[in-house]
Order: C-alpha cells, then structure tokens, then sequence
C-alpha cells in the first residue's frame, strides 16, 4: 500500500505539473513573442526581485505544513486547526513587514542596485502578491500532508491558469501603450492566480472540514521551528539569485563590456537557456512534493527500511526522466527552442550544458529529503555555502577569457554538480542508505539504450517530434522491463485507493 500510495501521489502531481509546464510554456511564449526586447529584459530584471520577496513572505510554509501535519497523523500532538490558522496569521505578519520594507527601499533597489529606474512600478506590483503567496502555501501544504494531492495540484493549477489569462490580457492591452506598465500587470496577474487558487482551496477545507483536536499548545513554535531555517535557506538562494545579474553586470562592464551585449547575454542565458536545460524539472519537483509526507511519516517510527524505499524511488523517478530530457535536448536543441521560445539564442551553451546538468534533477527530492529528516539547519547551511560559492565563481570565471561572459551558467553547473554529491553524503550518512547497484546499473543501461535508440531515429531522418515519441515510449517500457517500477504499480492506479 506504500508504494501505491506513494506512485499515485506522485502521477496525481506529475501529470498536473505537466500540464502547468506546457501552460507555463505557452505563456513564455506568447509573453516573448508580445513584449518587446526591452519588455522581456525588464520582465526578467523584475523577477528575481519577485521571487526574493514573495521567498520570504511565503515562509516556505507549503513544505513546513506538508511535514508537520503528516507527522501529526502518527503523534496527534497538534490541532490541525490551530497548525493551519497559525500559519496563515504568521505569513501575514511577516508580509507586512516585507511590505513595509520594500516601499522604505525600493528607491534605492531600482535606481542604485539594479541601475534601472524602470523596474520601479513592476517591482513595486508585487505589494498585492506577496500576502497571497504565503496563504496560498499554507493551504496547499496542509493537503500535501494529508497526502491530498489532488487538492493542491488542482489549486495549482487554477492558479496558473488564472495567472496566464489575466497576464496575456493585460499586456495584449497596453503592450502598445507602454511596456513598464505591461510589465507591472504582468507581476499583477500573479496576484490574480493565486486568488483563483485561494478561492479554491477554501471551498475543499470548508467541504472537507477541518480538524480542531482541543487543548493542544505548541503549533506556533512548531511553524517558526520548521519555517526558519527552511526559509532562510530559500531566502538565501533567492537573495543569490537576486544579486547575480547586479555581480554579473557590474564585473562585466568593469572588464570593458558594452551594456547592451551583457543584457543580451544575461536575458539569452535566463530567459531561453536555462529554462530550456531544466524544462522536466517539474518531475523532480512533483518528486519533491510528494515524498516528504512519507519520509517524515516513516522518520517518526523509526521505520529505517521505508526511510529507503523512498529514497530509491526518488533517485528512480528524478534521474530516469531526467535522462531522456538530456537526450532529447542535445539532439534536438535546435528544433525544441524554435518550437518552444522561436529563436536560437543560445543553441551552443545548451550543446555544451544540456548533459552536465542532469545532477539538478537530484536536488530537489534530495532537499526535501533533508528536510522529512529534520535537517533543516543543515539545508540551511548548505544553501550559503553553495549560493556564495556561485556569486564567488560568476566573479572569478568572469576575467578568464575563454569563459568571460558565460560565467552565470559555468558557475551554475559547478555549483549543481558539487551541492548534489554533497546532499547525497549527508543523506548516506544520517540514513545508512546504500544506493541500490543493480538500479544504477539499469539506469545506465537505459542511458546508453535511448540516446543511441534515439540517435539512430535522428540519422534515418525521422521528424523529431516523432522520435520524441517513440524514445518516450521505449523508456516507459524499459523502466518496467528492469523492474524499476512494475506492472502491479501502474495497475494499482486504477483501482480503488486504500488508505496508505
């Protein structure tokens, strides 16, 4: 019953986040194909500042609910009530002050960091997203934990819906009147989502009910305990991103780079490239989602022997898919980023990249796989080091000639490779997991089996869409041929679900 309850959650979240991958795609596109160059450049400027502030308003509380609450299926210590209400009331709390931070600062964000008095409005529209995030997680988290994927796939997936129409509209709109306020709605669309998705989820917990255990204590204590390190390590990592283009830019016009060439380069690498090289990732973070309630559950009963059987599954489900994206998007990056984004820019990047980065579908299970463990100080940890390693390494590699400009995605894979070992050893080390030989050995088999199967459709002239089909197909079979997930596993999804 474990492991169909845990492949259930997991395909209830995988084909929901495919869904949100190809709708996330769509509006990439449409976005790209409406704004103009100086819209797109400005839209990506905007987002990592969104991304900071909306990191620590949120409090990571979609993870932080999803572990407490599943464990509170076993140990019955909290309310689920009063767990939930906490949550919602300290991510307020903690968005106005965020809030209050930004309008004090926001002058000196965009004019003295950032060098650009035009991300001013778009920033400043992130007021009325960054209270919805943190509520919208709470909600969210509390259904993850109650191994309710379909709740909060479908909260998700409300939201981005919601997000891409109103989005689309507002800048079909006033794309030709101005590109700053096209920007500013677009930030304001995210608003929008995640109310549709709010609305949502409230009517399933009024539907469903809400657990109120009497005379419990402790939930707020519990919240922060979990939250803060989590959210600082998520704070940490978006602060880094955030400080990356302003570290990138300034190094680079310092070694005598005209402007216009290092916006190019920034927009080209995190617009196209590494949206192209991560594209499946939303695997791994179904993967992500759906293993803490069962490693935090099984943490809580000392129960060892399923502690693995997660973690196997997740090293399964996040490598194999990745393996076949790799493949398919070094043969066919020219053909995908004229069919995803319709350009080239950065076709060579992606040839050299594409493989190197198939440790980063690893990182997120292995993450949260810390956190079901209760090592979030060591998340935490790991988070700075790594993040300063990166801004360190844009530095360096920036005045090494044959690398210069593509310092941010070098230093990226670098840091990628090395942070993924290193969670490994710790996972190894607090676990005694071993990793499972004979898997590994089937999934360099599949490796080698795709990419020459695949290689070989692309020599005989095949239309790479087709190919795409077919290698799909062919690894969906040699996943079950070497019993790394079995007949009995998918047939399960059709059948009545049990309790896990």
């Amino acid at each position: 019953m474990k492991t169909n309850s845990f492949f259930k959650n997991t395909i209830v979240i995988l084909i929901t986040s495919l869904i949100i991958k190809i709708l996330g795609l769509l509006n990439k596109i449409l976005i790209t194909k409406s704004l103009n160059i100086d819209g797109m450049s400005l839209y990506v400027l905007t987002m990592p500042s969104v991304v900071l502030l909306t990191s620590i308003s949120s409090l990571s509380l979609n993870s932080v609910m999803s572990k407490l609450i599943s464990e509170n299926l076993t140990v019955k210590k909290f309310s689920n009530k009063k767990l939930l209400t906490n949550a919602i009331l300290l991510s307020l709390l903690v968005s106005i002050f965020v809030i209050l931070i930004l309008l004090l600062f926001i002058n000196i964000l965009t004019k003295n960091l950032l060098n650009n008095a035009n991300l001013f409005f778009p920033i400043l529209s992130s007021v009325f997203l960054i209270p919805l995030v943190g509520i919208s997680d709470c909600l969210r988290g509390y259904f993850n934990g109650l191994k309710n994927m379909k709740v909060s796939s479908l909260s998700t997936l409300i939201e981005q819906i919601s997000r891409i129409t109103s989005t689309l509209v507002f800048i079909l709109i006033t794309i030709k009147y101005n590109y700053i306020l096209s920007v500013s709605l677009c930030v304001i669309g995210l608003a929008i989502g995640e109310v549709c998705s709010i609305i949502y989820t409230l009517i399933k917990l009024k539907k469903e009910g809400l657990e109120n255990k009497l005379g419990t204590k402790g939930e707020i204590n519990a919240i922060i305990k979990e939250a803060v390190p989590t959210t600082l390590s998520r704070l940490i990592s978006s602060f880094s991103h955030f400080l990356e283009p302003i570290i990138y830019t300034n190094v680079l016009l310092f070694l005598l780079y005209d402007q216009a060439t290092i916006s190019t380069t920034y927009t080209t690498i995190s617009a196209f490239v590494i949206p192209f090289i991560t594209l499946t990732s939303f695997v791994s973070n179904a993967i992500s989602t759906s293993i803490i309630p069962g490693i935090a559950e099984s943490n809580i009963k000392k129960d060892l022997k399923s502690v693995h059987y997660y973690i196997d599954k997740a090293i399964i489900f996040s490598l194999v898919p990745g393996i076949f994206s790799c493949t398919i998007f070094y043969l066919f990056s020219k053909e995908y980023l004229e069919l995803l984004f319709g350009t080239t820019n950065g076709i060579n990047i992606i040839k050299y990249t594409v493989f190197l980065t198939l440790p980063y579908y690893l990182q997120m299970p292995f993450t949260s796989i810390l956190q079901a463990l209760n090592k979030n100080k060591l998340n935490f940890v790991l988070t700075i080091i790594f993040n300063l390693l990166k801004l360190t390494l844009i530095t360096i590699l920036s005045f090494i000639p044959i690398i210069s400009i593509y310092s941010i995605i070098v230093s990226l894979i670098i840091v990628i490779i090395i942070d993924t070992l290193s969670m490994y050893f710790f996972i190894k080390r607090y676990t005694k997991y071993k990793l499972n030989l004979n898997e590994i050995f089937s999934i360099l088999l599949i490796f080698f089996f795709i990419f020459f199967f695949t290689l070989l459709l692309k020599l005989i002239g095949i239309h790479y869409i087709i190919i795409t089909l077919l290698s799909f197909i062919v690894t969906l079979i040699l996943i079950v041929k070497f019993n790394l997930i079995t007949f009995n596993t998918f047939i399960s999804l059709f059948k009545r679900k049990k309790s896990d």
